[in-house]
């Protein structure tokens, strides 16, 4: 998912590794950013058409997903099986509400 505070854009994805199918899980960073809740506007990157979903502090959100998957903070467990993956997006083009 494509989270942005207005100043800079991250596409973050959060997997778990399943050892019996020797595979990542998909990608569950909707859901552990409720981004049923959050505003959102189109955009596009890369040649494509993606939502970005709008937050307050993308540097908050991105501690919270590493903080979860190394047990530090709020989560008072690592989970070991899950991977956090950031790519910081640039050239993102805001299109037009339609």
């Amino acid at each position: 998912m494509i989270l942005t505070d207005g100043k800079q854009y991250a596409d973050i994805a959060i997997r778990t590794w399943n050892d019996d199918a020797q595979c990542y899980s998909p990608d569950w960073s909707n859901s552990f950013y409720d981004a049923g809740n959050l505003n959102h506007h189109e955009i596009e990157y890369d040649d494509n058409v993606n939502t970005a979903f709008n937050v307050d502090d993308i540097d908050y959100c991105i501690e919270q997903a590493m903080d979860m998957a190394n047990g530090r903070g709020d989560y008072d467990e690592p989970s070991q099986d899950v991977d956090v993956d950031v790519k910081w997006l640039q050239g993102v083009q805001v299109l037009p509400d339609v």
